[in-house]
């Protein structure tokens, strides 16, 4: 076992002199597991798989010399077919049952395991046969956003490499500069039954649906899908269009979780979600805003409103993150602020009623809010004033303080609650200092 130790460490910091990090941290992870594992043929054999995905056989790689490595004298295979004889040098499958080859060949992704398909004729033919590999591989990398199976005559592997070439094409997009993530829990959206009718009949995209339809109810832009793209099964694009001026003023594409985290890698994308009002994220908006973009020095004024009311209402109907692709600056729609009490009394109640997340009545939102600030009052010893805290019905922020204060103060009482962040259009590194509308 030490030998095998020792020869898995010599072998991995040949690896890392070379550059090749991620073969390096697959041999690592090997060892670490190693003293478990009863199956001591582990080691070399993985040696000899990683060492044939990068072709470790000839003399040198880019220009470095390769230590310890015999030259071979024989070129190279093609990677668009099998090669035409086998290689005595990598005897990857002799004396091995089958299953443990697979085992070893699942800790590679697809484009490793092409790779060592091309060492040989034997190994192209396992691999190309081996159904419960490709099959494994489909399911680790797409098997919660999919639920495809091959057709009849079609192989796993057809439908990984089916798959992947579709996602290829899928992600080869060029970024818009922003991206926002919608969240399950939004307020104000259609109808509850058509919500239900439509999650049903459209799981993975039901969003989109609802989406547009709050959206139609602007006053200054609207939104447009592409021609041709209204039925689309993923990332379906569209025009942001200012009604006044009947100009584009931005472009938008619809992004599903599994594809945003395939496209983008900034540390938003692994933020955990601490509101519970909110929910899971469904998706993305991948958008741009030309005016911003472009930073256009003085946009008309119909422009710059239309502009706002966009921003407005996309983040307060998501919920979610706000960041931009280009330099990873990011802001979260949602948060959980710090409210004085002593605001309850005036006629705005909580300071402002457009940072609540909803109104209704019975909703928990709302129901917390209520319980929290009279909790607060009780334990301030305000119960022999009869101060209560109270929900008023039509009106722009229904939470209220009812009771005689009897010129006690409520100075330095508060409490913290989830709201909608108000300022998102004064965030100067998040619009490059762009000139919104006044009335903002």
């Amino acid at each position: 076992m030490n030998v095998y130790l020792n020869n898995i460490y010599i072998t991995t910091l040949q690896f890392k002199s070379l550059g090749l990090v991620n073969i390096a941290h697959k041999l690592a992870l090997i060892k670490s597991n190693l003293p478990d594992s009863p199956f001591v043929w582990i080691v070399p054999l993985a040696l000899v798989v990683c060492s044939s995905l990068w072709g470790l056989t000839t003399k040198r790689i880019k220009g470095k010399p390769v230590p310890d490595i015999k030259e071979e004298k024989e070129s190279s295979p093609s990677p668009s077919s099998p090669p035409s004889s086998p290689s005595k040098s990598y005897n990857l499958f002799a004396d091995l049952p089958p299953e443990m080859v697979v085992n070893i060949l699942s800790i590679l992704d697809g484009k490793e395991l092409a790779s060592v398909s091309q060492v040989c004729k034997k190994n192209y033919t396992f691999i190309s046969e081996c159904n419960s590999l490709w099959r494994d591989m489909f399911m680790k990398r797409w098997g919660d956003e999919s639920d495809a199976i091959p057709s009849s005559g079609e192989s796993w592997k057809a439908l990984y490499t089916h798959t992947a070439k579709e996602e290829q094409k899928r992600l080869s997009f060029e970024p818009y500069v922003y991206l926002l993530s919608v969240m399950e829990q939004c307020a104000e959206w259609t109808d509850a039954k058509i919500w239900k009718q439509q999650r049903t009949a459209n799981p993975k995209w039901w969003w989109v649906e609802r989406f547009i339809e709050e959206m139609a109810n602007l006053e200054e832009v609207y939104l447009i899908i592409n021609e041709g793209e209204e039925s689309r099964e993923y990332t379906p694009t569209g025009k942001i269009i200012c009604k006044g001026s009947q100009e584009v003023i931005g472009e938008f594409r619809f992004l599903s979780v599994a594809d945003t985290k395939r496209k983008f890698s900034g540390v938003y994308l692994e933020l955990p979600n601490l509101c519970p009002y909110t929910g899971n994220t469904l998706g993305y908006i991948n958008f741009t805003l030309y005016p911003i973009v472009q930073r256009i020095a003085n946009p008309e004024r119909i422009i710059r409103k239309g502009v706002a009311e966009f921003l407005r209402t996309v983040t307060y109907q998501t919920r979610g993150i706000l960041a931009r692709t280009d330099t990873n600056y990011y802001t979260h729609i949602v948060r959980l602020a710090d409210f004085p009490l002593e605001n309850v009394t005036d006629r705005l109640g909580l300071s402002d009623g457009n940072a609540l997340l909803e109104t209704e009545k019975d909703s928990p939102y709302i129901q917390n809010i209520i319980s929290g600030a009279q909790k607060v009052l009780e334990l301030a010893d305000f119960e022999g004033y009869g101060l209560k805290v109270a929900y008023v019905t039509s009106t722009h922020n229904p939470i209220r303080l009812m009771g005689d204060l009897n010129g006690k103060s409520l100075a330095g009482l508060r409490m913290k609650i989830w709201v909608y962040y108000c300022s998102i259009l004064k965030d100067e590194n998040m619009w490059m200092n762009f000139r919104f509308s006044s009335s903002r």
